[in-house]
């Protein structure tokens, strides 16, 4: 069983392409649409939440932005906070072999 955990703001920096500063926006967004408590737990279920006010530019990673807040919140869902290790894992293994 998976507890709720804090959106602290270097929460979505798991997300690949996301530099620090980028997740502080997403927090701060987060902050400024009253989404999280004094100890930066969701106050309610992310699907609540949508759609959400994100800054400009983070629709594209919208999904795995949502995929965070689901873990954090823990929703009872399939998840894994290491599939981007695995695909790239399998990408290399593709390319090194000849496919593509």
């Amino acid at each position: 069983m998976l507890e709720p955990t804090p959106v602290y703001p270097e929460r979505f920096t798991g997300i690949r392409g996301v530099c620090l500063a980028q997740s502080r926006m997403i927090y701060d967004a987060l902050r400024q649409q009253n989404a999280l408590d004094s100890n930066d737990y969701l106050l309610i279920s992310p699907a609540s939440l949508m759609p959400l006010s994100l800054p400009a530019g983070f629709q594209s990673i919208r999904a795995d932005i949502e995929e965070q807040l689901s873990l954090a919140y823990t929703e009872h869902q399939f998840s894994s906070n290491f599939m981007h290790l695995q695909l790239d894992f399998l990408e290399g293994k593709i390319f090194s072999a000849g496919f593509e």
